[in-house]
């Protein structure tokens, strides 16, 4: 799912800023 796939790439790009 589009939804999905944009959830998982915005908490990946998140936790690697936020690291």
């Amino acid at each position: 799912m589009l939804i999905a796939t944009v959830h998982i790439v915005v908490g990946k790009a998140y936790f690697l800023v936020s690291s």
